[in-house]
């Protein structure tokens, strides 16, 4: 899950310290990805997905739910597109809170959400233009799963991206 405060990271020669600075929820697996900032300290070879995994329970969660985010028009890719996992099935959580589980798209579209705990999700996807994780800038594309998800296995689910009309607003009468 996201972090409200970010961890401060540290790099001292060979040695990576990571401080956490918010409050972690009980009995949750949690994934730090570093992506491919990780290299060897003598040839310099990037360790591509390279992630740090963590429960503060007993259990560490090892389902996963992948798929293609493509936009409606055209059904292209992108990079960087979040597709989130929500605990809460509000139709409004995208709007209101972060997400319980997310992911970024790779170039060509894929996602890939990794150690998820057993249970019922709202999924939506967002190309998020502020990076504050909620849909509330009209410039932003969303796409969502009508129907919850339940997830016992991995699974696998596809998401289409479209961008809301923006309402016109006009003057009916003045006086």
């Amino acid at each position: 899950p996201p972090m409200r405060i970010q961890p401060e990271v540290k790099a001292k020669g060979k040695t990576l310290q990571i401080e956490l600075k918010d409050s972690l929820k009980a009995n949750t697996t949690y994934v730090i990805n570093f992506g491919s900032s990780i290299c060897d300290f003598t040839e310099e070879n990037a360790k591509p997905d390279f992630r740090y995994i963590f429960s503060t329970g007993n259990i560490i969660d090892t389902l996963k739910l992948t798929g293609t985010v493509k936009n409606q028009y055209g059904q292209k890719t992108e990079k960087g597109i979040l597709a989130m996992l929500y605990e809460s099935f509000g139709d409004s959580v995208p709007y209101k809170t972060g997400p319980s589980y997310f992911a970024k798209t790779n170039a060509d579209g894929t996602y890939k959400i990794t150690n998820i705990r057993p249970g019922k999700y709202k999924v939506f996807a967002l190309k998020d233009a502020n990076g504050n994780y909620r849909y509330d800038v009209p410039t932003e594309s969303i796409g969502f799963s009508d129907t919850l998800i339940n997830i016992s296995k991995n699974t696998k689910l596809d998401i289409t991206l479209f961008q809301e009309e923006p309402q016109k607003q006009r003057l009916l009468k003045s006086f």
